[in-house]
């Protein structure tokens, strides 16, 4: 039997690989450059943060004066918010263990579940307000159920692969639990700076509102930015963690385990590859960022601002797309940002992945599932906040936005260890079709019936 190369090294990865820790030997620190860049900005932005917090103080605690809130808004904000992160939490448990047991049961489930729920905001809608405006969202959210009918026949055909997809992820999950100890980490990490950055962007707009100057748009400026950039390493950190794992237990042996797969990889990930991540996060920070400032640009030419937040999106989607394959290069040879990007061009263009790419539903329905948990706890706000303060649309309308967008953070983190898992199959099965010929028939065999060029 011949050894495996260390993930995280680049080498060559042989067919059979014996079940012991993989760990690196003699790793590289990759774009240490943008790491030490990354941190000086973090201290930067706490440096801020706590300028535009103390700077601010008198306006964050007189705002309550100047607004018409209802008595006992506090005490229903937080039991909404207590709600939401249960419901949240159970709903993406209760699809997680679906998933394993029944994948493309829960691909037909997440696609109607979307349907019938986007349709049912549409007639609420015109009967909550039966006016011009209601009409006009109820036309809208109708459109796009319509729509989401449309392409559910016309994938379902591409449901049974997808669910062979999910299958191998979660049988990789279930060998490794410890990945969820990642995802929690993370989860926890993200709500309590995007709780600092809410703070920090509240203050900060405080400020610019009041001496609205050069200095103080700046710093407005460089919060928004951070909490992009942020935002983006946290999730890179993860889904190259959780690609690791998923390279390790590809390449190991039916039936064998190999010890701190999860340490190993999350150590890797925050270290000697933690530049990488970085710099793939920045140019899509960037990106957006460039959106975000054009947009408000051109907002009075609504044509002109439209195009290029169009042609902006599209290149965000690309660039984004692109480098989650490129951060599984990362994850399993420990390459450069630079190095793994070319090699996973070269890498497409080789083996025609985007061809299975295109078959594969499973980022279609992690997605869907966190729109529709999302859309539950949403909807639970707004009736529970319509029928308590039923003269108040507005804050009812509010409130529910805010709990569906809160709602779909847990299952977007938490299943993005399937999208992570799914895009590291691919990437280990360009590189060594004949590991998943021995470990998984049943998937290599319905993949080269479809992709002869995957024969091992």
């Amino acid at each position: 039997m011949s050894s495996i190369p260390t993930v995280g090294v680049p080498s060559p990865v042989p067919a059979t690989v014996p079940a012991k820790q993989v760990s690196p030997t003699n790793p590289k620190w990759q774009d240490l450059w943008c790491a030490i860049l990354f941190y000086l900005h973090l201290a930067w932005f706490a440096t801020c943060s706590l300028y535009a917090i103390r700077a601010s103080y008198k306006h964050l605690f007189v705002i309550k004066k100047h607004l018409d809130l209802p008595d006992g808004l506090l005490g229903f904000l937080i039991a909404q918010l207590v709600g939401m992160v249960f419901t949240s939490g159970l709903l993406t448990a209760i699809s997680m263990l679906m998933l394993r047991t029944r994948a493309e049961m829960m691909i037909h489930v997440s696609m109607i579940a979307n349907i019938v729920l986007t349709a049912l905001f549409g007639v609420l809608a015109a009967i909550l307000r039966p006016n011009i405006f209601g009409y006009m969202a109820c036309g809208t959210f109708l459109f796009i159920a319509v729509m989401l009918t449309i392409v559910y026949f016309w994938v379902r055909s591409r449901f049974a692969f997808s669910a062979l997809i999910l299958k191998q992820v979660m049988d990789c999950i279930e060998m490794y639990p410890s990945i969820y100890t990642v995802v929690a980490g993370v989860l926890v990490v993200s709500i309590v700076y995007a709780s600092w950055f809410s703070v920090t962007f509240s203050a900060a707009a405080a400020l610019y509102n009041e001496y609205d100057d050069a200095l103080h748009g700046a710093l407005l400026f460089f919060v928004l930015f951070s909490f992009l950039w942020s935002s983006q390493v946290l999730a890179n950190v993860l889904q190259t963690t959780i690609a690791g794992v998923f390279a390790t237990h590809y390449f190991t042996p039916r039936g064998q385990r190999a010890d701190k797969a999860t340490s190993g990889a999350f150590s890797r990930a925050v270290t000697y590859s933690f530049g990488s991540v970085c710099l793939g996060s920045l140019i899509v920070a960037l990106i957006q960022l460039l959106r975000i400032v054009l947009k408000s640009a051109t907002e009075k030419n609504s044509i002109a601002g439209a195009v290029v937040d169009c042609i902006l999106e599209w290149v965000e989607s690309l660039v984004a797309y692109f480098n989650y394959y490129a951060y599984t290069q990362i994850a399993i040879y420990g390459k450069s940002f630079v190095q793994a990007s070319r090699d996973t061009w070269e890498l497409i263009k080789r083996h025609g992945v985007d061809a299975i790419v295109n078959d594969n539903l499973t980022g279609t329905t992690t997605s869907m599932l966190s729109l529709a948990i999302g859309f539950c706890c949403g909807f639970v706000s707004f009736l529970l906040s319509y029928l308590i303060y039923r003269e108040t649309m507005g804050l009812s309308v509010l409130l529910s936005l805010s709990m569906f967008l809160l709602g779909m953070l847990i299952p977007m983190v938490a299943l993005q260890v399937i999208g992570a898992g799914s895009t590291a199959l691919f990437v280990c099965l360009s590189e060594d079709p004949a590991s998943l010929q021995r470990n998984d028939p049943m998937l290599y065999n319905k993949i080269v019936s479809k992709y002869g060029q995957f024969q091992a």
